[in-house]
């Protein structure tokens, strides 16, 4: 695709995947949450959400087709294929949350291997065959998620049986339509807020600059985005071990310095992995038209990732306090969150954007998930004792901005960034980083 195109189909994508966000309609966070509490009356539990769901899913659907049916033909394709996409991954969700929270991670993680495997094979594919159109590559991102939700769901359909053990008190195992709607709306909610997070200086970019420039943010945003899948993989972790102990500070403490400690260790190799792709694959896999600067938005693929990995780093240390919140008492602080990510990005985006470009959305991005952190501590800091941790998160969040600047600022000298991805070895060294110590934290 020409820059401009490209950049009009992601704005069109963007727009899809905030729609069909709505069908989740929270159930994941819930099933997550509440799964291994439900005991041996988790099956009816998560059925009944599942059921709700299925609602959700149609009437969005038939709303989306109904406001889209005055597009173009080729749009609406494409929109209604990855709509189907969308919630195929979200309906496989729900069941590998449900085989996560019940013990089963590893079987949890090959599904979503295979997930991944097949629509990858998919691309493979349509590309050896030359007939690389967006449906068509749409059509692969709705296989994988199709067939993964076909064995997740047999799968934990067989372990929802095997559950024997009595549900905790204060759950309610039989909720009605109301009920569903009243503790799914939360997380709905905050899901939405989240997705236009991650989008919300694309909309910014091309409201001031064009088309072209959400092109140019977007290569490095999706190098971040990917980056992410760790952070996510942590959350989705924590999530129903803290859960299982919710109201009990002594315990949740116990279990947010454990998934600290596992966020604190993919630091390093998160910005070595980083730094190379930054520096190496970046220019390899994209045009050079992309990287020359002649576009005049600001910045290049390459700057806005090495600005946005400090984000990535503020967000993987963040990951811990994010699940903590999610399962907190009170779901609606979960909300609140929320509003506040996209209240502190809108206003960093509108200061930024107009002025520097595809690097003001960068900073923008960093300045979302720093505030975002300091919002977070405010709100579970009455739950649970943070005080032990603020130390480790000050100088985790001054690493991870100084790699950022660093890799910029060497680019802007014309010397090598290799520089800083050799500093923060040294640095990780000298600061007694084992390797090893995240099979210690695993078999923990």
């Amino acid at each position: 695709l020409i820059v401009e195109d490209y950049g009009f189909w992601v704005i069109i994508i963007d727009l899809v995947a905030i729609l069909s966000l709505i069908t989740s309609f929270g159930a994941p966070d819930v099933i997550s949450r509440d799964t291994k509490r439900a005991g041996r009356y988790a099956k009816q539990f998560v059925a009944r959400y599942i059921r709700f769901q299925y609602l959700i899913i149609s009437i969005v659907g038939f709303l989306g087709l109904v406001i889209a049916g005055s597009l173009k033909p080729e749009i609406l394709r494409l929109g209604g294929v990855l709509f189907l996409a969308a919630t195929f991954q979200n309906l496989c969700t729900n069941y590998r949350v449900v085989l996560r929270a019940l013990g089963m991670a590893s079987t949890e993680g090959l599904i979503r291997m295979l997930e991944r495997f097949l629509v990858t094979t998919g691309y493979g594919v349509i590309i050896y065959s030359d007939n690389s159109g967006l449906i068509e590559f749409a059509v692969a991102a709705a296989f994988g998620p199709f067939i993964a939700w076909l064995i997740a769901r047999r799968i934990s359909a067989k372990v929802l049986l095997e559950v024997t053990r009595e549900p905790s008190e204060g759950l309610d195992l039989n909720p009605n339509i109301l009920d569903v709607c009243r503790s799914s709306l939360p997380f709905v909610l905050t899901s939405g807020f989240l997705v236009l997070l991650y989008r919300i200086d694309k909309f910014v970019l091309v409201g001031y600059y064009s088309t072209e420039a959400v092109a140019v943010f977007n290569i490095g945003w999706l190098c971040y985005f990917a980056g992410n899948s760790v952070t996510q993989a942590i959350r989705s972790m924590a999530l129903p071990e803290f859960g299982s102990v919710r109201g009990e500070g002594r315990l949740l403490t116990q279990k947010l310095d454990n998934a600290m400690e596992v966020s604190e260790w993919f630091i390093v190799p998160g910005f070595v992995i980083g730094g190379l792709v930054g520096i190496s694959i970046l220019p390899m896999i994209f045009p050079e038209e992309y990287f020359t600067g002649e576009l005049a938005v600001g910045g290049t693929p390459q700057t806005v990732f090495f600005c946005l990995l400090a984000a990535w780093g503020i967000g993987l240390v963040s990951a811990p306090i994010f699940g903590a919140v999610q399962s907190s008492m009170n779901p609606w602080n979960y909300t609140l969150s929320g509003v506040a990510s996209v209240v502190i990005n809108l206003l960093f985006s509108l200061a930024l954007v107009p002025r520097y470009g595809v690097i003001g959305a960068s900073f923008s991005t960093v300045g979302a998930s720093l505030g975002t952190l300091v919002v977070m501590i405010a709100i579970i800091k009455k739950e649970v004792k943070l005080s032990h941790l603020f130390s480790k998160l000050a100088s985790n969040v001054a690493i991870s901005i100084s790699f950022s600047i660093s890799l910029m600022l060497l680019i802007e000298m014309e010397l090598s960034p290799f520089l800083a991805v050799l500093g923060i070895v040294i640095v990780a060294l000298i600061t007694g980083w084992n390797p090893r110590r995240i099979l210690d934290l695993s078999s923990s």
